[in-house]
C-alpha cells in the first residue's frame, strides 16, 4: 500500500477547482470522447513498454487510460492519483486488478516506481518544475516517465482549439474569437500556461534538462488515430460548465454563465448554426523518457534557482554579477555581430544571453513596422534600444535606473550612428518619461522578486517587491498608443510570474508567448527566457517573428 503523510492537492492550482465540481467531472468527455477501440490501444501501447510491476498513473481525470489499463494489466500493482474526489468517484466502479485510486498530489506519495505516466496534467499546476522533480524522485534508476498528447490537425494546444477549425470552419473561428474578446471586456482575459495542455514536447525538453533523463523514443501510432464529432454547443457548454479548466480559470461561475449567454447570443444573431456536427480528426503522440541509472543528485537541477544564504538571489545569477562587476574599465562584446561597448557595472551581455535575444526579437518588431516609436525601460548597455533604431525605428527613448547604463546607451548610439534617433536619460519606470503614444514598450524585468534592499546593479536581475515590474505594468496605458503593444522579458523559472499574471489582468492586458530561448536552442535547462507580448484587445496568437 501508499502511504499518505503529506498535505493534499501541495501543487495542485487551487483556482482550477471545477474538477471538483460534480457537474464539470459528469459532461467532462464531452470534447474528449475517446472511443472504446481507441483506448484499449492506447493501453496496451502503455503496457507493451512498461515492464515493471509497479505503475503510477498521475492525474487520471475520468480513466479513458485507467480503466482499461486495469484490465489489461492483472500483474501489474498501479497506484492512481488525481486532485478531484468526483474524479475518483466516477472512475472507482470501473477499475479492475490491482488499483489503487487515491485523491490527493504526487507529494502525497512514499516510495518509487517502475514507470509514471501523465496526459496534460502540467497546465494545472502551481509549480510545475517542482512537480517535475518529485516525479523524477517519484520512478527508480532506470525506469521510465511517459508522457502523452492529444493532437487534432496542426494544432496541440487547447487553450487555442479554434486553431482545429481555422482554414475549415469560419464559424467555430468566430465564436472562440469571439469568447476571447468577452475576457478582454469583462478584464478577464484569457490567461496562457507556461506548459500549455497537450504541449508534451516541451515537457520532454524540461525532463531532459535536469540531467536525469533521455528520451528514449517518440510515437504515433495509427491504431491510436481517431475521429471526434463535436458542435458548437458542446463547446459553449463546456466553457458554462468549466470542463476546460484552462477556460475556467480566473473566471467565478457568474462570469461563466455570462459569457454562454452573450455566445449563444451571437450565434443566435449571426445566424450560426451551433448543432451542427463537425469532424475533427485525432490521434495520440507518446513519449517514453527513461532515468538514467545512476541516482541523479536532484539538487543539480535546482542548481541554477539555488540561493546564497542570506541572499533573495539565485546562487548562478549571483556568480554571473560577479563577473560583470570584475571589470573596472570599458570593454568590448559582440551581439548581434556588432561589436557594443559595456561599461563597468552595467548589466553586461558577455554574462547574460538574455540581451542578444531580446535585441535580435524586438529588431524584427520593429522592422516590420518601421515607422513605430520605441521606450525601452532599463536600457542597461542600449543594445536593444540601437538594434531597434538601426532596424528603422522612428525614434527610441531609452531610459535606466542607473546613470552608468545611460552613458553606456548613448556611448552604443554614438558608435553604430543613431544618435539623432535616439535619446536615452536617467529615470525610475516611468518618472522622468513626459512623451506619450509609444507604438511598442520594451523592458527587460529583473526577474526575481526579493524583499530585500539591493544595490545599483542588482536592480537589473532583481526587483524590491515587483515595484519596478508593478509600475511598469500598471501605468504603461498612460504611454502606449492606442494600438500600441507592450513587451516583457521574463524567465518563467526565476519570475513570480503569477504576480506579474494578477499586474496583467489588473491593466487589462492580455498576453501570449512569442518565443523562448529554449525553443530557439539559446538555452537548455530549467531556466530560460521568454518574450511576452501583451495587448489591450484580444491576441490570442503571439507575433510570428
Amino acid at each position: 500500500m501508499v502511504s499518505l503523510n503529506r498535505p493534499k492537492l501541495h501543487f495542485m492550482n487551487q483556482r482550477l477547482n471545477t474538477y471538483n465540481l460534480k457537474s464539470t467531472v459528469q459532461s467532462y468527455d464531452l470534447l474528449r470522447d475517446i472511443p472504446l477501440k481507441t483506448r484499449q490501444a492506447y493501453a496496451e501501447s502503455l503496457l507493451q513498454i512498461i515492464t515493471g510491476p509497479k505503475v503510477l498513473e498521475l492525474g487520471f481525470g475520468t480513466g479513458n487510460v485507467l480503466i482499461p489499463m486495469s484490465h489489461l494489466a492483472q500483474d501489474k500493482n498501479i497506484v492512481a492519483v488525481d486532485q478531484s474526489p468526483e474524479m475518483l468517484a466516477r472512475v472507482e466502479p470501473h477499475v479492475a486488478g490491482n488499483v489503487q485510486l487515491i485523491s490527493g498530489s504526487l507529494t502525497d506519495l512514499e516510495g518509487t516506481f517502475d514507470a509514471v505516466h501523465f496526459k496534460a496534467i502540467l497546465h494545472c499546476v502551481d509549480n510545475p518544475w517542482e512537480m517535475i522533480t518529485d516525479m523524477i524522485q517519484s520512478v527508480k534508476p532506470g525506469g521510465l516517465i511517459i508522457t502523452s498528447h492529444e493532437f487534432s490537425l496542426t494544432e496541440d494546444r487547447i487553450e487555442q482549439l479554434f486553431h482545429y477549425f481555422a482554414q475549415q470552419d469560419s464559424d467555430v473561428d468566430f465564436v472562440f474569437q469571439r469568447y476571447f474578446q468577452l475576457r478582454q471586456e469583462i478584464n478577464k482575459p484569457f490567461q496562457h500556461r507556461e506548459f500549455p495542455a497537450g504541449d508534451s514536447c516541451r515537457i520532454v525538453k524540461h525532463f531532459e534538462s535536469t540531467g536525469t533523463c533521455s528520451l528514449e523514443q517518440s510515437i504515433q501510432p495509427d491504431d491510436l488515430r481517431f475521429e471526434r464529432q463535436i458542435t458548437i454547443q458542446d463547446i459553449l457548454t463546456c466553457i458554462r460548465l468549466g470542463t476546460f479548466g484552462v477556460f475556467y480559470d480566473g473566471l467565478t461561475e457568474m462570469e461563466r454563465m455570462y459569457l454562454y449567454a452573450e455566445l449563444q447570443d451571437i450565434c443566435i444573431t449571426s445566424n450560426i448554426d451551433i448543432a451542427k456536427q463537425r469532424t475533427m480528426s485525432c490521434g495520440f503522440h507518446i513519449n517514453i523518457l527513461k532515468k538514467h541509472d545512476a541516482e541523479p543528485d536532484i539538487g543539480e537541477v535546482h542548481y541554477l534557482k539555488e540561493k546564497r544564504p542570506g541572499s533573495d538571489l539565485p546562487l548562478r545569477t549571483q556568480e554571473l554579477l560577479g563577473g560583470v562587476e570584475s571589470h573596472t574599465q570599458p570593454y568590448q562584446v559582440q551581439v548581434c555581430n556588432k561589436p557594443y561597448i559595456v561599461m563597468p557595472n552595467v548589466f553586461s551581455p558577455k554574462y547574460f544571453v538574455n540581451t542578444e535575444f531580446y535585441a535580435t526579437l524586438m529588431a524584427e518588431v520593429i522592422r516590420n513596422q518601421p515607422d513605430y516609436t520605441m521606450l525601452e525601460i532599463g536600457s542597461g548597455t542600449g543594445i536593444v534600444s540601437v538594434e531597434a533604431a538601426l532596424a528603422g525605428a522612428e525614434f527610441v527613448t531609452a531610459v535606466d535606473i542607473n546613470s552608468q547604463a545611460v552613458v553606456n546607451t548613448l556611448m552604443n548610439a554614438n558608435l553604430h550612428g543613431v544618435q539623432n534617433k535616439l535619446d536615452s536619460f536617467e529615470s525610475d519606470t516611468y518618472a522622468q518619461v513626459s512623451s506619450s503614444n509609444y507604438h511598442v514598450i520594451f523592458y527587460n524585468t529583473p526577474f526575481c522578486y526579493t524583499d530585500n534592499q539591493l544595490q545599483i546593479l542588482e536592480m537589473s536581475v532583481a526587483d524590491k517587491g515587483y515595484q519596478s515590474v508593478r509600475e511598469y505594468i500598471l501605468h504603461a496605458d498612460r504611454y502606449l498608443a492606442p494600438d500600441g503593444i507592450l513587451f516583457l522579458g521574463i524567465s518563467y523559472a526565476l519570475s513570480n510570474f503569477q504576480l506579474i499574471a494578477n499586474y496583467l489582468t489588473q491593466a487589462g492586458f492580455t498576453w501570449a508567448e512569442v518565443a523562448n530561448t529554449d525553443q530557439l536552442g539559446i538555452t537548455s535547462g530549467p531556466v530560460y527566457f521568454s518574450l511576452i507580448e501583451c495587448s489591450r484587445i484580444s491576441k490570442d496568437n503571439p507575433r510570428k517573428l
